[in-house]
């Protein structure tokens, strides 16, 4: 029963689990709004000047934008770290551990939470915000219009994915240019699941501050690998392509073919390590 899966069973559990963290989403939820709100409101009374002028209005809208897009991607990725917050007191492990569902159950619906709940949690708190700003907006400036934050977020991605994808490089290009634009879509995605994975293993593995420990690890990690294979990339790098153009497409390849395995690596070592977990561990890893 430790590794099986059963769906009825699984239902009964997520219905439990939420019965238990609703509150907890909430507090998130209304955390991620407060933060926004307070961001959006100084930076409308700081530019406020600015109005009515329809220029102002874009420039503080796009500025916004990518300060919420930027911090929704932080978020969502440090937030796989807290996979097991629900287990950090002696009790809660107890109780967790002892509920009637599988490891692979228990263990799939802490990914969730994590992905899909933090997601939600996140949505929710800038669509409050976003409200809370508009309404803001008019009685400082005196400006009535839909001066949306979400709505230009959208936008923005949109138009993003919409140039990605009719964008044709000229012919001359620089040799390390990627010229698929499914090719520039996957790298970014399975660049984001790479980190995600990182930080859900680290999650695992750390027992107290393990978003930030995570960070530490991934620098420190980083650092270590440039020192000692800096001078093999700069190599690399300075060898002459005489195979075409689309050469560097197939390293790229090779390259993200590696980052998919590392990927289900993290994933699996995270599940593993989960079934070993005790109620009693060490007092900074869960080992």
């Amino acid at each position: 029963m430790n590794n099986t899966f059963d769906m009825k069973r699984f239902g009964r559990l997520a219905a439990c689990h939420l019965a238990d963290t609703w509150k907890a989403f909430v507090k998130q939820t209304l955390g991620i709004c407060f933060a926004l709100t307070i961001s959006y409101c100084f930076t409308v009374w700081e530019q406020r000047n600015l109005y009515p002028a329809v220029a102002g209005i874009k420039h503080t809208n796009q500025l916004l934008c990518g300060f919420t897009l930027l911090a929704f991607y932080v978020f969502i990725t440090i937030s796989a770290a807290a996979i097991f917050a629900n287990m950090k007191t002696k009790q809660q492990r107890i109780t967790f551990m002892m509920l009637p569902a599988s490891n692979l159950e228990k263990f799939l619906i802490r990914f969730l939470t994590v992905t899909i709940g933090y997601f939600l949690c996140f949505t929710t708190g800038f669509i409050m915000a976003d409200i809370l700003q508009m309404t803001f907006r008019t009685a400082v400036t005196g400006v009535f219009g839909f001066h949306s934050i979400v709505w230009e977020a959208i936008r923005t991605i949109w138009e993003f994915l919409t140039e990605l994808f009719s964008y044709t490089p000229p012919e001359d290009s620089p040799i390390l240019l990627i010229r698929s634009p499914l090719l520039i879509l996957l790298t970014i995605i399975i660049g984001y699941i790479h980190i995600h994975s990182v930080y859900t293993l680290g999650g695992v593995l750390f027992r107290k501050h393990a978003w930030l420990l995570t960070t530490c690890a991934i620098f420190t990690v980083s650092f270590m690998i440039t020192i000692f294979a800096g001078d093999l990339f700069e190599k690399i790098m300075e060898l002459p392509f005489s195979f075409g153009k689309e050469l560097p497409e197939h390293v790229l390849g090779i390259y993200l073919t590696g980052m998919t395995v590392m990927t289900a690596l993290f994933y699996w070592a995270s599940y593993k390590l989960f079934t070993r977990m005790q109620v009693i561990n060490n007092k900074w890893i869960n080992i």
